[in-house]
């Protein structure tokens, strides 16, 4: 082993991407805020900010009402519930702006080129389907629970679609990376494994 490996624990080499992506996702989104690029971003591509809260809008309606039976209206985006709340989605509502960090971030992170190129179309899906996920909660805790609106979107399911967030990262270092890596320190872990 070498005099590093010797002095730093094995411990802080598992933290090491953790640390990475805390670093890199500090600085592309503390970034986005000061640099206020959601109204950049919307303010630029209102069309296509338009359809895509369109699309996504009446997705999130079909899965609210035809799905979970919550008798609910749909109008210039926005879905009024049975207890008359509305719900408004609004271009920040979409995932996009999420979709675009990760790319950032990934783009930063370290990894191949050929592997960033079709995990980052899948995980923009998946954040794209938690976002509309995120909303249809939103209108499942509203329609029993009005009054608490603030609580359940700025505590409780923005805290879920960050660990989606999270978890599309977790899945980049983890699994798709350096697969590789998982595959040989699972057979070295395992000795009865024949190799």
């Amino acid at each position: 082993m070498n005099k590093i490996g010797n002095i730093i624990p094995p411990s802080f080499f598992k933290l090491k991407g953790i640390l990475l992506f805390l670093t890199i996702s500090t600085v592309i989104i503390g970034g986005w805020k000061i640099a206020h690029l959601d109204d950049l971003l919307f303010d630029r591509l209102p069309g296509f900010f338009t359809r895509l809260v369109s699309i996504e809008i009446r997705t999130s309606q079909f899965f609210i009402k035809d799905v979970l039976g919550i008798q609910s209206e749909l109008s210039n985006n926005v879905i009024t519930l049975p207890n008359k709340t509305a719900l408004l989605m609004n271009p920040g509502c979409t995932g996009f702006k999420q979709v675009i960090q990760l790319f950032l971030i990934l783009a930063c992170y370290p990894g191949p080129f050929r592997r960033k190129i079709w995990y980052l179309p899948v995980s923009s899906l998946v954040l794209i389907i938690s976002s509309m996920l995120h909303f249809v909660l939103l209108a499942v805790l509203i329609d029993k629970d009005p009054v608490h609106f603030n609580f359940f979107h700025d505590h409780l399911s923005r805290w879920l679609y960050f660990t989606i967030f999270f978890l599309a990262w977790l899945v980049w270092e983890d699994y798709v990376r350096n697969p590789q890596s998982k595959k040989i320190s699972t057979l070295r872990n395992h000795p009865t494994v024949t190799r």
